[in-house]
């Protein structure tokens, strides 16, 4: 089987199948799976693979209960869709991305629905399930597991319309219960509460036992989106380096991180994922919602998202259900979390941010909490707890269990005190080892990328430049999904 073919069908397979071929693979197969998982995610899968499913109920005759995943941003893959053409992978493709400003395909009109470029139409067909695999392999053949793939370009409050017609289509009137990473958190009580606004029983809204479980949510948003906004979060600046190293690095940096920016400034999700205007300790802050504060970015910055941002948070505030909701975060005392901004002065490239150690490097503690839900922390930064060993022994617990009896951690000391003990709560703390600086992550990805495109050039050799786009993009998304 070609590369890309086994890659294809990897990708396409349902986990049951999936589970299935990776424990009977042969060993060129294995290979491929490596190169897809990298070596240490493939090893955790086969340990997952190798392990008896608990099964309890489906021993006692059980129907299996319905789960689903949804992804945060950038976790669902994206096509280009035409009349007449296959669709066309853009997220995560490099060299549709990348090649004659593919990005731009990606940018939305002013009305933050259709696309900016006439005659291109987006559809999210899959979420990225290769940062997903570990946590549906834990939860066979136990729950019907389904996975919601979504356009995270959007307004959250469109993909939570979506989420619940797909959950309607799926089970009907069914329970079900729902496991959210980062924006997918939001985008699940966004569509809760508009279940509330149209009638639903608060406790029932999922359904009789149905609950939400979230995993590193910004449910009062993250000073990464600020970041974002202002072209000095990691993900754009790689995103920058991509577009310049296919344009064999005749280009300016700063210019293509404009180009970026372009893209980013027309997408409502980015906006919606800003601090809350209200934050935690109840302090009000609305000045990171007024596009004139943000000097020379200002012009480029869309006020209809601003507010469409203002009344994203509003709706989120009538969607908090202790009894549906639990909350898990991550805790890794190597990776600094953004806490705060100085927005006393316009909000430039060149903005102060406070840090601290209170959060998994995306979202702080502080911004993930809600009120009176059930609230837990396992060791791991915001991209790794959809694989967390802690995570994956206590999901069960999480969704059926009382609070009471979810074996985790409630406060961050209690993750440090739980290691020092030798307790399991996930992987060690990498307290000896700082997090990889941005200027360190960028020159790992020139490297990456100067293989790259040495072979599209013809000076490489086999499949180099595959292996390496593959790298490229793990790369570009650790962090966010791992």
């Amino acid at each position: 089987m070609q590369r890309q073919e086994f890659f294809r069908k990897a990708r396409q397979s349902a986990a049951r199948e999936l589970r299935d071929w990776i424990s009977t693979c042969t060993p060129p197969e294995r290979e491929l799976f490596e190169e897809y998982y990298g070596a240490e995610r493939l090893e955790r899968l086969e340990r997952l693979v190798s392990e008896p499913s608990p099964g309890s109920r489906l021993d006692r005759g059980a129907s299996p209960e319905n789960i689903v995943l949804i992804p945060g941003v950038m976790g669902s893959e994206l096509s280009i869709t035409s009349e007449i053409a296959e669709p066309q992978p853009i997220w995560v493709d490099l060299d549709n991305l990348f090649t004659n400003n593919g990005i731009d395909r990606l940018r939305l009109s002013a009305d933050g629905i259709t696309s900016a470029q006439a005659g291109v139409a987006v559809s999210a067909p899959a979420i990225l399930t290769l940062y997903f695999d570990e946590l549906e392999f834990s939860l066979l053949p136990e729950f019907n597991v389904r996975k919601f793939a979504y356009d995270w370009r959007k307004d959250i409050r469109s993909s939570a319309r979506s989420l619940d017609k797909f959950l309607t289509t799926e089970f009907g009137r069914e329970p079900v219960h729902i496991i959210a990473h980062s924006m997918g958190g939001l985008v699940a009580r966004a569509m809760i509460a508009q279940r509330l606004a149209s009638g639903a029983e608060c406790t029932r809204v999922l359904g009789e036992g149905g609950r939400l479980v979230m995993l590193g949510t910004p449910n009062r948003g993250t000073y990464e989106a600020l970041k974002i906004l202002t072209g000095t979060q990691e993900a754009i600046s790689v995103l920058a380096l991509g577009l310049q190293a296919y344009s064999s690095f005749q280009s300016e940096f700063d210019d293509e991180v404009n180009k970026v920016l372009t893209v980013v400034h027309s997408l409502p999700a980015c906006y919606q994922l800003l601090p809350a205007p209200v934050s935690h300790a109840g302090q009000s802050d609305l000045s990171i919602y007024d596009g004139s504060n943000y000097a020379e970015l200002q012009e480029s910055l869309s006020a209809a998202h601003f507010q469409a941002a203002l009344e994203m948070h509003s709706l989120l505030e009538t969607a908090v259900i202790p009894e549906v909701m639990r909350n898990v975060a991550g805790c890794d005392f190597s990776f600094e979390t953004v806490t705060g901004a100085d927005t006393s002065t316009p909000i430039t490239n060149r903005t102060e941010y406070s840090i601290s150690y209170s959060g998994d490097g995306v979202v702080a503690h502080a911004s993930t909490a809600l009120d009176d839900v059930p609230n837990y922390f396992v060791s791991g930064n915001h991209g790794e707890l959809m694989s967390s060993s802690a995570v994956l022994r206590s999901i069960r617990t999480l969704l059926t269990a009382p609070a009471s009896e979810v074996d985790l951690p409630t406060t961050p000391d209690g993750v440090l005190a739980k290691y020092l003990l030798g307790e399991g709560v996930g992987k060690p703390i990498r307290s000896e080892a700082p997090a990889p600086s941005i200027s360190r992550n960028l020159t790992k990805g020139r490297l990456i990328l100067e293989e790259i495109i040495c072979e599209r050039d013809g000076n490489g050799g086999g499949d180099t430049g595959r292996r390496m786009q593959a790298e490229f993009v793990r790369l570009l998304l650790s962090g966010w999904l791992g």
